[in-house]
């Protein structure tokens, strides 16, 4: 029963979509972007200092970013910062140096610190008293049914061809920035 009220939350219903689809685009970091850092030529330490240099990025600017957007709606940040892990992503097909896949964890890390300074409070604002396990499990079920499926189809895409995987995530990108958006629900 209760699990029925918490999926009859059209908004919660709305964030959970949001979610698979924002992880799905995210874990490419871990899945297509070593893929392309290997078809371009570049090795693994190249590929770890960009995995290195996300880390310093959040580790430098989480906190001033999280204060930055605290005061903005949250379904307009968690739709600015989707988009911007989505083309951060989607450009990373494009790089074919370090310099230019430097520039894209840039934006996607970005991306990523904007949406995880208020996802966990948004999902809060939405959960009514005595549902919080409920709406947080859904959430976490959410979360890994992305996190599962970006490996399988992330890996499926780019042996079509990596403009396959590419397209894939900046159109993932921008549902997942759809999907963040507030919507007026009829009467």
């Amino acid at each position: 029963m209760g699990y029925r009220r918490a999926l009859a939350d059209r908004a919660l219903v709305r964030f959970l979509l949001m979610t698979v689809v924002a992880e799905f685009v995210y874990v490419q970091s871990t899945v297509g972007l070593p893929l392309h850092v290997s078809d371009v030529g570049l090795t693994a330490r190249d590929f770890g200092f960009l995995m290195g240099f996300n880390g310093l990025l959040v580790l430098l600017l989480e906190l001033p970013t999280t204060g930055a957007v605290s005061r903005y709606r949250p379904e307009h940040v968690l739709a600015i910062g989707n988009l911007l892990v989505g083309i951060g992503l989607a450009l990373s097909g494009l790089g074919t140096t370090l310099v230019p896949l430097a520039a894209t964890v840039l934006l996607w890390t970005l991306g990523e610190m904007i949406t995880s300074s208020v996802a966990y409070a948004y999902l809060g604002s939405l959960t009514p008293p005595g549902m919080v396990g409920r709406y947080q499990g859904l959430h976490g079920a959410a979360y890994t049914i992305g996190t599962g499926a970006g490996p399988i189809l992330g890996g499926a895409a780019y042996t079509l061809g990596p403009w396959a995987l590419w397209s894939l995530i900046a159109a993932a990108g921008v549902v997942s920035a759809y999907l963040a958006l507030p919507r007026r629900w009829g009467r």
